[in-house]
């Protein structure tokens, strides 16, 4: 449940300008306008009774006075309610002017923004990790600056590549995936697998079956075997569950004959597994087994 936007809030946001991070943008829209409608009316009301009411007494007080002197005296507490009349309408004016501003950036469409190149900032990172919950995907790009989140994910990507800063690989690989990989991804991921710089390999693998593409797979057949050096020992068997894993996401004939291979693996338990997977895509698989593998890899004599 979202926090209700507190008149405080709305108007130390509209006195800098500036939204806090990491909020989403439609409850501010609607709590900027609400408050322009109150503020509207309590201009109207503060002119009539402090500047439009004294005056009219004014006028009053002149006409029915016996004399100058006296009108003059009469006069002096109505100058009073003028002069706090013109102090309150002033700020509420000005306090109407930045809360207009700050709505007309909000209701601005995304624009390009200068950003480091090569590498994210603190700031940059944090809306990252808020993306998609609770920041939505618009509202990222338009604190973020980019007018489209699919090229915005290949551009992080070969930035990345180009700056090999670690702390920038998992960014990259969330924006990705959040805004869509497809067939353009597989040669930048391709690439990010074999940067030995960080240790985001498995989410690579995640991104190569998140693309659909059929050029992804001898990509994740090339890397079942290639354990990077974090995930040696232990944790090796990490990285063929989740090739087997990625494969499946891609539809396709590439896919079939992938598993059909990997059901062959000298590891017994990566072909266990790739069978299990194989087997539950067709659960009548095995009994077309040998005529699959045929098809598949026919002998040199046939």
């Amino acid at each position: 449940m979202s926090t209700a936007i507190t008149r405080v809030e709305v108007f130390d946001a509209a006195r800098r300008r500036h939204l806090p991070i990491n909020v989403p943008l439609d409850p501010w829209r609607s709590a900027l306008r609400r408050e322009l409608g109150t503020q509207g009316f309590g201009l109207w009301f503060t002119v009539a009774m402090l500047g439009v009411l004294p005056a009219v007494l004014g006028v009053g007080i002149l006409a029915t006075s016996s004399s100058a002197s006296r009108a003059l005296g009469d006069l002096v507490p109505l100058v009073l309610f003028w002069s706090v009349a013109v102090l309150v309408v002033r700020l509420m004016g000005r306090r109407r002017r930045d809360m207009r501003a700050l709505l007309a950036v909000l209701d601005h469409p995304p624009v390009l923004r200068p950003r480091v190149e090569g590498r994210l900032s603190d700031q940059e990172r944090h809306l990252v990790r808020s993306l998609p919950d609770p920041i939505p995907a618009a509202d990222f790009l338009f604190w973020f600056g980019a007018p489209d989140g699919r090229d915005l994910g290949l551009e992080l990507l070969d930035e990345v590549l180009r700056s090999e800063v670690a702390d920038d690989a998992w960014a990259a690989l969330r924006v990705s995936a959040v805004f869509g990989l497809d067939e353009a991804h597989v040669p930048l991921l391709a690439a990010l697998w074999d940067a030995p710089w960080h240790d985001d390999h498995l989410d690579v693998v995640v991104a190569l079956g998140l693309t659909g593409a059929p050029s992804a797979v001898p990509v994740l057949l090339g890397v079942v075997d290639d354990v990077p050096l974090h995930l040696e020992g232990d944790d090796a068997w990490r990285v063929p569950v989740t090739v087997v894993d990625a494969l499946c996401m891609i539809d396709g004939d590439e896919r079939e004959l992938a598993l059909a291979e990997l059901t062959g693996h000298v590891d017994r338990a990566v072909a266990g597994y790739a069978w299990v997977r194989m087997t539950a895509l067709h659960p009548d698989w095995w009994q077309e087994m040998p005529a699959f593998r045929e098809t598949a890899d026919p002998s040199p004599g046939s």
